[in-house]
């Protein structure tokens, strides 16, 4: 993660209010996106939203997706 420069971050999307996509802008809020973007802040390093499915999250964190 620090060497590549990201914090690449799963999330679904639809957790009113910890994380809603905004399907106008494509864009992430509330409050786990803010927690995961003060961290990358705070470790210096890029953050990526990488989409994904409840059903799918486990998997895709253990595939690197």
């Amino acid at each position: 993660m620090l060497e590549s420069g990201k914090l690449r971050v799963g999330t679904t999307g639809d957790w009113n209010p910890m994380s809603m996509k905004d399907p106008a802008s494509g864009g992430y809020a509330g409050f786990d996106i803010d927690v995961m973007t003060e961290l990358a802040k705070d470790l210096g390093v890029e953050i990526e939203f990488v989409p994904t499915e409840w059903k799918t999250l486990v998997p895709g964190i253990v595939a690197d997706n």
